[in-house]
């Protein structure tokens, strides 16, 4: 069974989209209608609210290539750049299980894993899978998706949905997630950020 490739991208909001969110709305409607798209996603993070997401979800890899090898891109990406604050950070993940549900979920946790020096990645993925079974038999979560960064062999990358942000934290202050969490603390360098997101629709 295949499971998507979301593209991530999170960027500086510029004061023009903050006033007319609109300017993205052409490359959404054409995304919505490319083979290969599965939806777009996209909220503000909660930590810096001047940060946009945006989660493109692809079938494959192979279908976002399509889509920006269409004679058409340039002009498509050329109508949203006024959202544009920054130059976005974008990954792709090939994710190992469906990550609607935690995208869909009313806060979503962003969150990398950094191999340290001497680590590997067979090192971490028991421990990914302990998070994804405890994720799923919190009560406040959505589930959880978990993926490596690709072109980025040392990264690895999951999506969480929870009921809010304080219940994330919550769960991982103490009991089963907290002792997972401080394990990969051993092995990777932790990253996370919360987004409310919404899924586009015309």
């Amino acid at each position: 069974m295949s499971f998507p490739v979301p593209e991530i991208a999170v960027f500086k909001a510029s004061d023009a989209y903050k006033a007319d969110p609109s300017s993205l709305h052409g490359l959404f409607d054409t995304l919505a209608t490319t083979e290969g798209m599965s939806g777009t996603y996209y909220g503000f993070e909660t930590e810096d609210p001047s940060n946009l997401f945006t989660v493109h979800v692809w079938d494959t890899k192979e279908a976002s290539l399509a889509f920006r090898n269409r004679k058409d891109f340039d002009d498509v990406v050329a109508a949203s750049l006024p959202a544009f604050g920054s130059q976005p950070d974008v990954s792709h993940v090939q994710f190992t299980s469906d990550v609607i549900r935690p995208l869909a979920a009313p806060a979503t946790e962003f969150v990398t894993f950094t191999l340290k020096e001497g680590q590997s990645v067979e090192n971490l993925l028991p421990l990914v899978k302990q998070l994804y079974e405890g994720v799923a038999i919190t009560p406040t979560a959505h589930g959880s998706s978990w993926g490596p960064v690709i072109g980025k062999p040392d990264v690895y990358y999951g999506i969480l949905g929870w009921d809010t942000v304080q219940a994330h934290w919550d769960a991982v202050s103490a009991g089963p997630l907290k002792v997972i969490i401080d394990n990969v603390k051993e092995i990777a360098a932790i990253s996370l950020v919360h987004a409310l997101l919404k899924k586009y629709t015309k």
